[in-house]
C-alpha cells in the first residue's frame, strides 16, 4: 500500500522486506492499549484457531488476536490474515526496513498509519477504543512505535484487508494487488504480483493443513487468569481433544488429537503455565520418549511425553517458558508406537517420583488446595482448563 498524501514518493507496505533489507529494533514491553473490554467488537477474543497457523504465526500468544481479528473483519477467515502476514514480515513483530517507513508485523507506512485507530488511537466503530500510540516518520529509531505493537498490527492489518476484500470481491489476491499494495509503475506492479502470488501459496497452504477453509471458527486456547496466574489447556489448535477419565492406574492423561475420526500427529503442544524446564528428553529412548519437564512457581512439574521427535530441540534446561509457549509437537515416540500419536501428560508435585520418571504416586489432585493420587486427578484439571475455568494445582 503507498502511503498517501505524504509529500514524495510512497513505498510499498512490504517493499523493504521484499528487499530483505530485515533490520531489528529492541522490543518493547507495550502492555494493554485497548479501553474496550478483551471482547473487541462483541466476538470473543481468542474464540479461533487455524489448524496449522502456528507453523507460520510461531508464536502462540499471537493465535487469539489473529481469531478475534478474522472474525470481525474477515468473516472468520484466519488463514488470508496469517498468510498476509506472513508475507509481510515472516511474523516477525520487530520488522522495519530501511529506507522506508514500513514497520511492524504488517508493514504499514507511517501515512497509513496515521489512519487507523488500532494504532494512534480511538474508536474503531466495533466496540473497542484503543489507547493513543505514536507512528513515527523513520519507526526504525523509535521502538516505541506503534507499529511494532503485535496486537495492534494485527488488528489494523484485519481492518485495512477487511476493506480490501469487500472492495474485491472477496478475491485476496485482487485485494492484495490494487488495495493492500497499491502500485504506481510497472516495477511496482509486478513486485505487488509476487507478493500476492507468495501470500497465495501460503493461503492454500494454510487451507490445505484443515479448520481454515470457509472461515472454521475452532476452539483455541487463549491463557486465562487464576489466582493471579495463568493456565491453559496444552493442545493448542481446534482439533479434538477427547480426554479419558483415567491413565492406567495413575494421575495422567492421554490427550489424542482428531481430525474426524483420524488420530493426528503435529498440532503444537503448548505450556499450560509460566514456569522453567528443569528437564528436556530429545531422543527417542525410554518409555516417555521425547518429553519436556516444567516446573512452576508452586513448584508443581508437569510432564509432557511422547512428543514429535525434533519438536522440542528449541528447549533447554533452566529456560523460562510462558502460558501458552509452544513447548513441542503431538507424536508418538517411546512406549506410544503402535497406539496412536497422542500428548500423555503427567501432575506431580516438584520432589515425587513423577518428576523423576514414570510412577504412579505422589501426584497432586489437581483442585485448590487439595492433593491426592487419584487416577482422575488429571482429567480434573484438564477438563476445567478446556473451559477455561480456573483451577489451580497448588501443593
Amino acid at each position: 500500500m503507498y502511503e498517501r498524501g505524504a509529500g514524495g514518493g510512497g513505498c510499498l507496505i512490504g517493499c523493504g522486506i521484499a528487499a530483505a533489507l530485515m533490520l531489528l529494533v529492541p522490543m518493547l514491553l507495550f502492555g494493554s492499549h485497548n479501553n474496550g473490554s478483551l471482547d473487541k467488537g462483541g466476538q470473543t477474543a481468542g474464540a479461533t484457531a487455524c489448524g496449522n497457523a502456528i507453523d507460520f504465526v510461531k508464536n502462540a500468544e499471537y493465535l487469539p488476536w489473529v481469531g478475534n481479528a478474522s472474525a470481525i473483519y474477515l468473516k472468520g477467515d484466519q488463514a488470508v490474515l496469517i498468510a498476509l502476514i506472513q508475507t509481510e514480515s515472516s511474523w516477525n513483530p520487530k520488522a522495519s526496513a530501511k529506507g522506508s517507513s514500513a514497520a511492524g508485523l504488517a508493514q504499514f507506512v507511517t501515512g497509513t498509519a496515521s489512519g487507523y485507530p488500532e494504532f494512534v488511537g480511538g474508536n474503531d466503530k466495533h466496540g473497542t477504543t484503543w489507547d493513543g500510540g505514536k507512528v513515527y516518520p523513520n519507526p526504525d529509531e523509535h521502538p516505541d512505535d506503534a507499529r511494532f505493537d503485535p496486537e495492534r498490527s494485527i488488528y489494523a492489518a484485519a481492518h485495512k484487508f477487511g476493506a480490501d476484500m469487500k472492495k474485491y470481491k472477496d478475491d485476496p489476491e485482487q485485494a492484495y494487488i490494487e488495495g493492500y499494495h497499491t502500485h504506481k509503475n510497472d516495477a511496482q506492479l509486478k513486485e505487488a504480483q509476487a507478493g500476492a502470488k507468495r501470500m497465495m501459496d501460503a493461503y492454500n497452504k494454510l487451507k490445505s493443513g484443515g479448520n481454515c477453509s470457509g472461515g472454521t471458527q475452532l476452539a483455541s486456547n487463549e491463557p486465562f487468569v487464576c489466582e493471579g496466574r495463568k493456565f491453559v489447556f496444552p493442545i493448542s489448535t481446534g482439533h479434538k481433544t477427547p480426554l479419558p477419565t483415567t491413565h492406567h492406574d495413575y494421575s495422567a492423561n492421554d490427550i489424542f488429537v482428531l481430525d474426524g475420526k483420524n488420530k493426528i500427529y503435529g498440532d503444537p503442544v503448548v505450556s499450560i503455565t509460566d514456569g522453567s524446564v528443569a528437564a528436556v528428553h530429545k531422543d527417542n529412548s525410554g518409555d516417555g520418549g521425547v518429553t519436556v519437564r516444567i516446573v512452576d512457581s508452586t513448584d508443581v512439574s508437569y510432564y509432557y511425553a511422547h512428543l514429535q521427535a525434533g519438536s522440542n530441540e528449541h528447549l533447554r534446561k533452566g529456560q523460562s517458558v510462558k502460558a501458552g509457549e509452544v513447548i513441542g509437537k503431538v507424536g508418538d515416540t517411546g512406549n506410544a508406537k503402535g497406539t496412536g500419536p497422542h500428548l500423555h501428560l503427567g501432575i506431580a508435585k516438584r520432589e515425587g517420583p513423577q518428576h523423576k520418571g514414570w510412577f504412579p504416586s505422589q501426584l497432586l489432585d489437581p483442585r485448590p488446595g487439595v492433593q491426592g493420587t487419584s487416577p482422575q486427578s488429571s482429567y480434573k484439571a484438564l477438563t476445567s482448563w478446556k473451559k477455561g475455568e480456573c483451577t489451580d494445582p497448588r501443593v
